[in-house]
């Protein structure tokens, strides 16, 4: 699998979308790596909202931007 940052939503949330290995960023999307990932969402900086949303791979959003 790999990892996308990137924007959701109509108030464009900062997401990491789970993707197949095909998947190429669009403009403005960043690959990262599983182990950013995990930094990323042991931190606090990210939460899982994967059962939150219709999307087929894993989900998480800048907490930040949850909060608004």
């Amino acid at each position: 699998m790999t990892y996308v940052l990137t924007t959701i939503g109509r108030d464009s949330k900062v997401a990491i979308l789970e993707c197949d290995d095909s998947e190429e960023p669009l403009k403005g999307e960043r690959k990262i790596s599983f182990a950013t990932l995990l930094l990323n969402v042991k931190s606090g900086l990210f939460v899982d909202m994967t059962n939150k949303v219709n999307y087929s791979g894993k989900v998480f959003v800048l907490k930040d931007d949850l909060s608004g």
